[in-house]
């Protein structure tokens, strides 16, 4: 498929921010590491996905509008319109699309699991888009070695629930005088648990105070039943765990040959 011209920039700036985003992903230092992962990946996929749509369109821009597509425009467009973004998907754009904008106005923590797995689930996403728009796979763009790993990935979804609840509780104890960090913490799974009812603005503040208030009470935890449905969604995207060949690793990325994987 010949590319026009700006499709083919779009989707290189694309690639460029999700390398960098994955660079920031794995290096040691701490140093702005979450808010610059998080709005390097949203711009990843709001030039990726400019990408589609130009080649579409031959536009971003809708008739009397002087500025490009936002991200949520570009999210609308590749679901409703061009449909090359599945319903399913929207949910996790819309979650990194808030993440975007809560680490950009305001601020944002997450713990290395749930950053592992923001990434995990956006990178699945971008490989199959980038394949099926472009014929191009991502593993030929970028070295196999750069993509996100961890020391200790998730594998229990329950207890990454609760222990980040039980953490942000922990931080909301009378006396400690921390409730910016747990505000910080919650906005996370705040973006998901918004993003599958379709919200596309960051979690407001009454939002978040409502969630403080929760955690606070001590019933708090029991609602993280329904914050566990969204993280298992984005587990979904970022794979399953196997257990074959000659280690432990992630479904698809280091399955041997003749092993016999299963997952977790």
């Amino acid at each position: 498929m010949r590319l026009k011209r700006q499709a083919t920039m779009f989707k290189d700036v694309a690639v460029e921010s999700l390398t960098l985003s994955i660079e920031l992903f794995n290096r040691p230092s701490g140093v702005a590491r979450e808010h610059a992962i998080i709005m390097l990946l949203a711009h990843s996929f709001e030039m990726l996905l400019k990408s589609i749509i130009f080649q579409a369109r031959g536009t971003v821009r809708d008739k009397g509008e002087a500025l490009s597509h936002s991200l949520n425009r570009c999210i609308d467009i590749a679901v409703d319109s061009i449909k090359v973004v599945r319903p399913d998907e929207r949910t996790l754009l819309l979650a990194i699309k808030q993440d975007r904008d809560c680490a950009t106005h305001d601020l944002i923590a997450m713990s290395e699991d749930l950053l592992w797995v923001h990434m995990r689930g956006g990178i699945t996403i971008f490989t199959r888009l980038l394949k099926d728009e472009f014929g191009e796979e991502l593993t030929d763009l970028l070295p196999g070695r750069v993509i996100p790993v961890s020391a200790a990935p998730p594998t229990d979804l329950a207890a990454l629930v609760e222990g980040e609840l039980a953490a942000i509780a922990k931080l909301l104890e009378p006396g400690r005088r921390r409730a910016a960090e747990a505000g910080a913490r919650l906005r996370p799974f705040l973006s998901l648990d918004g993003s599958v009812t379709g919200r596309s603005d960051q979690p407001t503040e009454a939002e978040v105070a409502a969630a403080e208030k929760q955690l606070r009470g001590g019933d708090g935890l029991a609602d993280g039943v329904s914050w566990a449905s969204s993280v298992e969604h984005w587990l979904r995207f970022a794979g399953r765990r196997c257990a074959g060949g000659r280690s432990a690793h992630w479904e698809g990325r280091g399955c041997h040959p003749g092993s016999t994987c299963r997952p977790r």
